[in-house]
């Protein structure tokens, strides 16, 4: 059995912490960090509590340091789900996530995101909206210790609004999370995820009870996808607009 060390530096960039921060959160030095990171042929030997102290830190389980090496071949998953994703093809969810065990996929903050938001939306698909809920909030609680990820953050939240829609609740303030974040830089998303959420973002008016300003946000993406012959979504956003209108 072999330990990868490479995950604690893969796992620290994705937390956006450097070396200095990483040892004060542990409680460790910066050269213990550096040695962990660096030990790639398995050759020194590592103080057990100092080496959890980390772990714990990064999320990290001891099986996602053995697994870790085995997940390179698997990359195009997180492909695979966005395709499945895109083309509202839910039913392949469950299948697809079942081609890792738990082990790989909690291997990476970016794979635990994945697994969870994925989970949430198959959860949908099966009217569980309460565990839904519950996988759609382990993957927000992941994203927001870090500033990175704002394409996903925007999709997950997207999806948080939707589940509370669905059991009930006001998600409008969700969808306006997303809006945030796409102001912030618009070229973060794809053109089919922008389309989904400017239809989330007029509802998030809706539950908000602005309607000027859905009413404004629905024609201006109308006017887009007329100017671009584009019909992706296009008969929901005129449901939408026709519901406000009465």
């Amino acid at each position: 059995m072999q330990i990868n060390w490479s995950i604690v530096s893969e796992r620290r960039q994705e937390y956006n912490f450097s070396q200095e921060v990483l040892a004060r959160k542990a409680g460790v030095s910066k050269s213990f960090i550096s040695r962990l990171e660096n030990d790639r042929d398995n050759k020194q030997k590592f103080n057990f509590l100092s080496t959890l102290k980390v772990m714990n830190v990064l999320d990290l389980q001891l099986e996602d340091l053995v697994t870790y090496v085995s997940m390179r071949s698997n990359m195009s998953i997180l492909d695979n789900l966005d395709k499945i994703r895109e083309q509202g093809n839910l039913n392949l969810i469950d299948k697809t996530l079942n081609e890792l065990s738990i082990a790989e996929w909690r291997h990476s903050l970016k794979y635990s995101v994945y697994y969870d938001w994925h989970k949430a939306l198959w959860c949908i698909h099966q009217e569980d909206y309460i565990a839904a809920s519950v996988h759609i909030d382990k993957a927000l609680e992941r994203l927001e210790r870090i500033d990175s990820m704002n394409n996903i953050k925007i999709n997950i939240y997207i999806a948080k609004g939707y589940i509370e829609q669905l059991k009930g609740e006001d998600g409008g303030a969700f969808y306006l999370r997303s809006e945030a974040l796409y102001k912030e830089d618009p070229t973060i998303i794809n053109y089919r995820t922008r389309i989904r959420l400017v239809y989330y973002i007029i509802k998030g008016y809706v539950i908000q009870e602005e309607y000027d300003k859905a009413t404004w946000t629905g024609r201006m993406i109308m006017k887009f996808l007329n100017d671009n012959q584009s019909i992706y979504m296009k008969k929901e956003i005129e449901n939408l607009l026709k519901e406000i209108d009465e």
